[in-house]
């Protein structure tokens, strides 16, 4: 993960959240996605407010 060098858009977010081992693969991170689209709207809107 740390050395993918994505710039974690909102765009980005959702290809991960959808599908980590596609958009990074090697990944060992034990996270299958989340084929729901609001859930991961959701998700994302959430992380925008920590920042």
């Amino acid at each position: 993960m740390k050395q993918s060098a994505i710039d974690w858009t909102p765009d980005k977010l959702d290809a991960y959240i959808t599908n980590p081992k596609q958009l990074i693969p090697g990944n060992t991170m034990p996270f299958g996605g989340i084929s729901e689209a609001q859930e991961r709207e959701d998700i994302i809107a959430y992380l925008s407010t920590l920042h």
